[in-house]
């Protein structure tokens, strides 16, 4: 697998956290004591866990998922309007 089919199916699986994450509507605000609010999500299902933030008081808003299953986190994502600014995932992607 190469970087653009890679990239295409963590976009895909990004799609699909983040709808079920919100038709759960499971989330709230954070607020931090030395400032700032984060939208975060958090979904799970028996092994599974699905966890989504958003910094919503920053005009360069970067948001993170995590997946993780098992307890083992099996992808990580962070990202930009511009776009991915940082991924991790298990070999469990590549299959």
């Amino acid at each position: 697998m190469n970087t653009v089919e890679r990239t295409e199916r963590i976009k895909a699986l990004i799609k699909i956290a983040v709808a079920i994450l919100r038709r759960n509507d499971v989330g709230g605000y954070l607020d931090f004591p030395e400032g700032g609010r984060v939208r975060s999500y958090e979904f799970r299902f028996n092994e599974m866990v699905l966890s989504l933030r958003r910094r919503v008081d920053v005009d360069a808003t970067e948001t993170t998922l995590i997946v993780k299953f098992d307890g083992e986190k099996v992808l990580g994502v962070s990202w930009t309007v511009d776009g991915f600014t940082k991924r991790s995932g298990s070999a469990a992607l590549s299959i």
